[in-house]
């Protein structure tokens, strides 16, 4: 049992880049950080296309299975494409015995954290109905054995039929959670006689592939048709027109689920599933309007509320914007929020002030402006200011009271306004600056693993570059010892594998040239387990086309977009590839393609290569020089394919002689050498002794109708310091020639 510094869980989804695992991932990440708990998360599919991936669950449950976990976390709800509900179940079940917990996909007897999927389906119809007058409803669908996909369709059809609505099968569309469900079913409907008044989609990736259709052939959304999506991913809120959502608290899920599986950790009992409610978020797409812009049209109402319930007070106001501060970023604390609303109010009360006295009234924006700052520089954004700016509109007269001054208030709030669009102009262009330098970085790196054929060549790309994108440790580990990769069809993971790169943010654990061989069940050598250094990690098996080589696995980088990482899966398992190939091209170059025996180049190369090592290490070298005898009386009385025979079966039994170091080749017709270091002539006599033996027994068998024989002579140097492999082959040729005269063949 390996001795680890901290608590380890595990994490299985297939694709972190998903517009919904790329938010969920994250919680459980974080969690893991923040309670000292190392995370291994294991990526269970490669992408082939742009949209769809290859499923590798049965390398993550080779894997896992016998890993010492903790507990574990399964991101079940996109593993129903590739299994049933039964399939799926067998499948968690095979993958560990530690305590589990499953997101989005109920799986029988695992808790899972689920979504309340019913609310806000019904609310997007009501509000559909009610605001928008539509009667004609349009449902596309996510995988038939998903729960939640059949969840929000059975909401579907009941609010449908609760509001006397029939639903008209022609209307209903299978898909697959992706943006191309959404355009093969918007041209569908294109081809009917008449559109639907809206469209309910089981997620935003295929909404937006409905309205990029209904684009693309001057269909208006909103206008001729309202869209609706579920899940409120950040494309959502930017695409133009805005989608009108469901909102999942996705971060929140994964933070739920890794609380959870903590608690099973320590012994604790879940009683039950965990649901999470949803949030009905109207926009753009079905013909409403952003919320800051909504609670400006609201602020009629919010003012006059204020006149008749003396309870909207200034504590209230300072409660909301803190709410709106800390909801957008985490980092800022109660009492810096609430400071900040105070101070807020009191620059505003002291401009209007100011402006009574005719004054020019600058120290609200002045101190807007220092805040701002302050909040963006921990990490929040510029746009949550517009909805505090909004909530200082309705609400100021709650505590200024005199309600003469609505010019000058108003008139600072719009500079407000635009300070704020300002602040956003400018983060969106340093944003997209960032992305370019990075998106450059990434591209130059890609290339470089493109172009490296040699697996040292990958590694030196890898330990010199991912620091510079903010991974701080990667280890590439590749299975067994000859690195040739194992079949996914006869997927057999060898015991044992070698970790070719090592490093972490203390420095190299193995360098390019070095290799640590461990047993694969470990994930990892017990040296690297037992650091000190936090380990938050996600592990992609490397694949190419059938074959998989190993895994490579990246600490986390909290900035750095996830596509990168399957960016990096996808080159490295090409760079590997293409080391195999030239490998295998350079082998084929230097073999013997009758024989499989080196040929007179692969002699050369390998034979020099032995004879640098034996000078260096003051060894002797042996040269062996061989003939076949009568094979050109093989060939005409028997045929060439009998000879062809004949020198294929000398081959084999010359290499059934030697030691299993030593190198032999065929270096023409019916030539053949060996090259040896540390014999001595009684050695070299003892090999000679046993060649002979060897073509004798097979003689003696009688199962050809001639004897095969071969004349070997040799020479042997105990000091090869002077002498080329050419010389060595001219002295065991001149005693090969001695030989044959004295033999008389």
């Amino acid at each position: 049992m390996i001795k680890r510094k901290r608590p380890l869980i595990a994490a299985i989804f297939p694709a972190v880049h998903d517009d919904c695992q790329s938010i969920v991932w994250p919680g459980v990440a974080d969690f893991a950080t923040e309670h000292n708990i190392d995370l291994l998360t294991f990526i269970a599919t490669s992408q082939n296309k742009v949209a769809t991936f290859d499923p590798h669950y049965d390398i993550v449950k080779a894997l896992t299975q016998h890993l010492e976990l903790d507990g574990l976390i399964i991101y079940t709800g996109a593993f129903s494409d590739h299994f049933d509900v039964e399939e799926l179940s067998a499948f968690c079940r095979s993958l560990n015995t530690c305590p589990m917990v499953c997101i989005s996909q109920k799986v029988a007897d695992i808790p899972s954290i689920l979504i309340d999927n019913e609310l806000g389906i019904r609310k997007t119809i009501q509000h559909l109905i009610r605001e928008h007058n539509c009667k004609t409803f349009a449902f596309v669908k996510g995988h038939e054995n998903h729960t939640e996909s059949e969840a929000r369709f059975h909401a579907f059809t009941s609010e449908l039929a609760a509001n006397r609505l029939s639903v008209d099968e022609s209307l209903i569309f299978s898909g697959h959670f992706i943006k191309d469900s959404g355009i093969e079913a918007a041209r569908k409907m294109l081809a009917m006689d008449k559109l639907p008044d809206a469209v309910l989609c089981v997620n935003d990736g295929t909404a937006l592939g409905v309205i990029s259709e209904f684009a693309a052939h001057r269909v208006q959304v909103p206008g001729d048709i309202c869209v609706a999506g579920f899940d409120d991913v950040p494309e959502a809120l930017n695409h133009v027109p805005s989608l009108t959502t469901i909102r999942q608290p996705l971060y929140a899920i994964g933070q739920i689920a890794a609380e959870s599986l903590l608690k099973l950790v320590n012994g604790n009992e879940m009683r039950g599933d965990v649901f999470v409610s949803t949030k009905f978020i109207p926009r753009q797409s079905c013909g409403c309007i952003h919320s800051h812009v909504l609670d400006a049209r609201l602020m009629s109402e919010i003012t006059a509320s204020i006149k008749t319930n003396p309870d909207s007070s200034k504590k209230e106001f300072i409660d909301h914007c803190n709410r709106l501060i800390i909801g957008d970023n985490r980092e800022i604390g109660d009492e810096t929020a609430n400071k900040w609303a105070e101070s807020l109010i009191q620059t505003l009360t002291a401009d209007v002030k100011a402006a009574e006295n005719d004054e020019t009234p600058n120290r609200f924006l002045e101190r807007l402006t220092f805040i701002m700052v302050q909040h963006i520089s921990s990490g929040g954004g510029a746009e949550v200011w517009q909805d505090v700016i909004t909530s200082f509109a309705a609400r100021w007269r709650s505590f200024m009271g005199n309600q003469d001054n609505a010019p000058v208030v108003e008139g600072i709030l719009t500079q407000a306004r635009m300070v704020i669009s300002d602040f956003v102009l400018r983060m969106n262009l340093s944003e997209e600056l960032a992305k370019d330098d990075n998106r450059a970085l990434i591209r130059n790196i890609m290339l470089s693993l493109i172009t490296a054929f040699d697996i040292n060549r990958v590694k030196n790309v890898l330990k010199e570059n991912l620091p510079t994108l903010g991974i701080k440790a990667c280890h590439l580990v590749l299975y067994g010892t000859d690195r040739e990769g194992v079949s996914i069809d006869m997927l057999n993971i060898p015991q044992t594998s070698s970790l070719v790169l090592s490093f972490n943010e203390n420095g190299m654990i193995v360098d390019a040239g070095e290799s640590i061989q461990f047993p694969t069940r470990e994930i990892l050598p017990e040296s690297v387990w037992k650091t000190d250094t936090k380990k938050n990690h996600l592990l992609f098996p490397i694949v190419f086309e059938r074959r998989t080589y190993g895994y490579a696995i990246f600490q986390r980088a909290a900035d750095l977009p996830h596509y990168v990482y399957e960016e990096l899966r996808i080159h490295i398992g090409n760079a590997l590839r293409g080391h195999n190939l030239v490998h295998e091209l350079r082998e084929m170059s230097l073999r013997d393609e009758l024989t499989g025996l080196y040929n007179r180049r692969g002699f050369t190369y390998l034979g020099n290569h032995l004879i640098s090592q034996a000078k260096r290490t003051g060894a002797s070298v042996t040269m062996m020089y061989g003939d076949m005898n009568r094979l050109k009386m093989i060939n005409d009385t028997y045929g060439h394919a009998e000879g062809d025979f004949a020198i294929s079966k000398t081959a084999e039994l010359l290499k059934s002689s030697i030691r299993d170091q030593d190198i032999i080749a065929r270096i023409g017709g019916d030539e053949f050498t060996i090259i040896a270091v540390d014999m001595n002539e009684r050695d070299c006599r003892g090999i000679v002794d046993r060649i002979d033996l060897t073509f004798r027994e097979f003689n003696d068998k009688q199962l050809r109708p001639y004897e095969l024989s071969i004349s070997v002579g040799y020479t042997h140097e105990a000091d090869p310091t002077a002498l080329s492999i050419g010389q060595l082959l001219e002295n065991a040729d001149q005693m090969l020639g001695k030989i044959k005269r004295q033999r008389g063949k």
